[in-house]
């Protein structure tokens, strides 16, 4: 679910609002004057959202490369897995 609510309201419901995308997942657009200037989501759709960011990322990647190098996704993902676990070392 997704609520718009203005700047101000958020001050004084932040800990409600912060327990309300916790617990449910609703998702929140704060507003200044009816402007959207930030989200509030809770921290499992974030990590989601970063996730399927590299995997997109990863995507366009593979996509890209040049025609000698070309290798499908799931090998792509694996390599790019064993490279950041090299990094991590």
């Amino acid at each position: 679910m997704l609520k718009t609510i203005e700047a101000p309201e958020a001050r004084i419901h932040l800990s409600d609002i912060m327990m309300e995308a916790y617990k449910n997942s609703t998702r929140f657009v704060l507003e200044s004057n009816k402007i959207p200037m930030a989200v509030v989501i809770s921290y499992q759709d974030y990590l989601q959202l970063l996730e399927d960011k590299e995997d997109i990322e990863a995507m366009l990647e593979a996509a890209t490369a040049p025609e000698r190098e070309k290798i499908d996704y799931d090998e792509y993902r694996k390599r790019r897995l064993t490279r950041a676990q090299d990094n991590n070392r």
